[in-house]
């Protein structure tokens, strides 16, 4: 395997300068549009610039779409994802419990906010922070320290990025311990796809939870709760990366 610096860490510059062309635009986008035509700009714009990930992964790293986007290591994936994917199990079945009415969710913003968006994010974000971002993990030596290093670099940065509307600790939290589950799965098996899906059903409940009426009895979701599930997800997904076998046999 090559121990360039230039694959370990051309990656890191691309996104940083993906991210800086990305958010000049959105805000651009989020001056001249109002209301529900933003979604559909916001929704596009992260298509847009997945397309162009696709495009700088294949000219830097030579993997083609094809191939950064196939389904691979599957069983590795999600038994990598653990800690994320018990963390939405228990998110999912919270909402059920306390689910008591919908309001305000037409079906155009169910599509433009709730489907559309969400796929967009989950195609965008998964590919930039991390394919792109994690790609010089794969040429570099496979020890804890450079698991770590990727890993928690690239999920703060991710916390961080999420936070430029407004600072909000519990945003940050989230965000980041979010990521670092995400690069966890795709460090240890190199399947993005996995990662994408639960990006996207993390966001659609996410999302829809703002919609939805619960009962006047419901604490099971209290941000105290949340925390906790939170910290749980980050312990699960530090624990995969320090004690998970090397990547041998993960395939190209």
């Amino acid at each position: 395997m090559k121990d360039s610096s230039d694959e370990r860490f051309i990656g890191i510059k691309a996104t940083l300068i993906i991210v800086f062309f990305f958010v000049l635009l959105e805000l651009f986008g989020q001056n001249l549009i109002q209301g529900f035509p933003i979604l559909i700009f916001d929704s596009v714009l992260r298509l847009v610039f997945g397309a162009i990930c696709l495009v700088v992964v294949f000219k830097l790293f030579g993997r083609t779409p094809g191939n950064v986007l196939k389904f691979r290591n599957n069983g590795h994936a999600l038994l990598s994802g653990v800690g994320v994917l018990g963390f939405l199990c228990f998110y999912v079945v919270c909402l059920a419990i306390g689910f008591s009415g919908i309001t305000g969710l037409t079906a155009g913003l169910f599509l433009a906010e709730i489907v559309f968006q969400q796929i967009g994010a989950g195609f965008f974000e998964e590919l930039l922070f991390r394919v792109l971002f994690c790609e010089g993990f794969f040429y570099s030596k496979d020890t804890k320290t450079n698991r770590l290093i990727y890993a928690l670099t690239g999920s703060v940065i991710f916390g961080l990025l999420h936070c430029l509307g407004g600072w909000y600790w519990w945003t940050f939290l989230f965000t980041s311990v979010f990521g670092l589950a995400m690069s966890t799965i795709y460090m240890l098996s190199k399947n993005i796809a996995i990662p994408m899906i639960i990006h996207f059903l993390v966001d659609f409940f996410g999302h829809s939870e703002g919609y939805i009426v619960t009962r006047s009895d419901q604490t099971i979701l209290s941000l105290n709760i949340r925390v906790v599930a939170v910290v749980l997800m980050a312990l699960a997904s530090l624990a995969m990366l320090l004690f998970a076998k090397n990547r041998s046999g993960m395939g190209k």
